[in-house]
C-alpha cells in the first residue's frame, strides 16, 4: 500500500493524480488516469470508472454496479486517495443526523458516495437507502447552502469543495474539518457566548 505521497512521486501516476488532488481536475483527467490505472491492472480504475458511470446523469448503473461500487470504496488504500479523486466530496447533512440541530446535522458526513445512490425520475436528485431521504447534488456553494437551510441532505462535488474548503479555513490552525466550519457560517450560533 502506497501512501498519496508516494503516489505523486510516481513518474507517469504522479502528473495524472496531481490535478485531482488540486480540486482541478476534470472528468476527462479522470478518464485519463482511469486508462493508466486500467493498463497496469490496478483495481483503483475499476472504482473510479464506476464511480464516473454511476455519477452520471442520468445514471445507467444497476444496482449491482452500485452495491459493487460500495465494495470496492471499503477495499481502497490508502482511503485518502479515494477522497482525491472522487468528482463528488461531500454527502452532508445525513438523514441519520435529523435529530441533531441544523449546523451538527449539515456537518454530519454520510458515509455514502454519491454513485452510489438511487437515481431518481429528478436530474441531481438520488435516494438513499440508508437514511431514507433524497440527496441533492449542490453545483454551487449557494445551492449547497439554500438545501441545507431547508434541512435537505446534499452532495457536494469537489470543484465547490475546494473553493469552500480554501475559504471556511483560510485562517485557522491545525487540521480543520472544513464542513464544521461552513456549517457554522450557513447556521451561526443563535446564542451570545459569554
Amino acid at each position: 500500500m502506497q501512501s498519496i505521497v508516494q503516489l505523486l512521486r510516481d513518474p507517469i501516476e504522479g502528473p495524472l493524480l496531481a490535478p485531482l488532488l488540486s480540486g482541478a481536475g476534470t472528468d476527462e483527467d479522470r478518464v485519463r488516469y482511469i486508462a493508466f490505472l486500467r493498463e497496469r491492472h490496478d483495481g483503483r480504475g475499476e472504482l473510479l470508472e464506476l464511480a464516473l458511470s454511476l455519477g452520471a446523469e442520468p445514471s445507467v448503473g444497476s444496482v449491482a454496479d452500485r452495491l459493487r461500487l460500495e465494495e470496492l470504496i471499503g477495499q481502497v488504500r490508502p482511503v485518502e486517495w479515494w477522497q482525491a479523486v472522487r468528482p463528488i466530496v461531500w454527502t452532508l447533512g445525513c438523514g441519520l443526523a435529523k435529530a441533531e440541530p441544523p449546523a451538527v446535522r449539515f456537518a454530519f458526513e454520510c458515509r455514502k458516495a454519491w454513485e452510489s445512490l438511487t437515481p431518481t425520475s429528478v436530474a441531481g436528485v438520488r435516494h438513499c437507502e440508508g437514511c431514507g431521504e433524497l440527496v441533492y447534488l449542490s453545483r454551487s456553494r449557494q445551492e449547497a447552502e439554500a438545501n441545507a437551510r431547508l434541512q435537505r441532505c446534499i452532495a457536494v462535488p469537489v470543484k465547490v469543495a475546494s473553493r469552500v474548503s480554501q475559504d471556511v479555513t483560510r485562517n485557522v490552525l491545525g487540521r480543520p474539518h472544513a464542513p464544521s466550519l461552513w456549517a457554522a457560517e450557513v447556521f451561526p450560533d443563535p446564542q451570545p457566548r459569554p
